[in-house]
C-alpha cells in the first residue's frame, strides 16, 4: 500500500474531475492495482506485487505535476497474526537530535524498540526537526 500526494494540487480532486485520466495514468504508471481509495487530500493505493509498489514510490510527476508517494507511518499487523499478550511501547520524546543522524542510529544508541523523527510543514514541504520520538517495550529510562 502506498499513499500518493500532490505537491502543490491536490490529487484526490483531480481523480474525482478526471477519473478516466487518473486511472489512466495509474495504468500506465504500475499496471492494474488493488484498491484505490480517495481520502482527504491524498490517493491510497493497494499494490498487487512489490514490483508495483517500487514502481509508484519512484514516480515523482503525474501527468506534469510533481506528487509524493509514500508508504504508511505504521504497519498494522491483522489481529490474527498478533501474539495474544502484544506488549505496548511507552514513547517518550528526544529534543535537539541533529539531523544528520537517522532514526535507526538514534534507535540502537539509546537502545529503543521504535524511533521516529518529528517533521514540520512550512511552504508546504516537510522539513524534518531536532525532535525524535522513542518507544520502549518496557519503561521509560530516567536519561538517554
Amino acid at each position: 500500500m502506498v499513499f500518493v500526494k500532490g505537491v502543490n494540487f491536490d490529487v484526490a480532486k483531480e481523480a474525482i474531475k478526471q477519473p478516466l485520466i487518473f486511472k489512466r495514468s495509474l495504468l500506465s504508471i504500475a499496471g492494474p492495482v488493488g484498491e484505490v481509495k480517495l481520502t482527504k487530500d491524498c490517493v491510497r493505493v493497494t499494490c498487487l506485487s512489490p514490483r508495483q509498489k517500487t514502481a509508484l514510490l519512484n514516480t515523482a510527476d503525474w501527468n506534469g505535476k510533481f506528487i509524493s508517494v509514500t508508504e504508511p507511518w505504521s504497519r498494522r499487523v491483522p489481529a490474527a497474526a498478533r501474539p495474544a499478550s502484544s506488549t505496548r511501547l511507552v514513547h517518550g520524546i528526544i529534543f535537539g537530535v541533529s539531523t544528520e543522524l537517522t532514526d535507526a542510529d538514534v534507535a540502537a544508541k539509546v537502545n529503543a524498540d521504535s524511533a521516529r523523527r518529528l517533521t514540520k510543514w512550512t511552504d508546504r514541504q516537510s522539513i524534518p526537526t531536532q525532535n525524535i520520538v522513542i518507544g520502549f517495550s518496557g519503561e521509560l529510562p530516567q536519561y538517554v
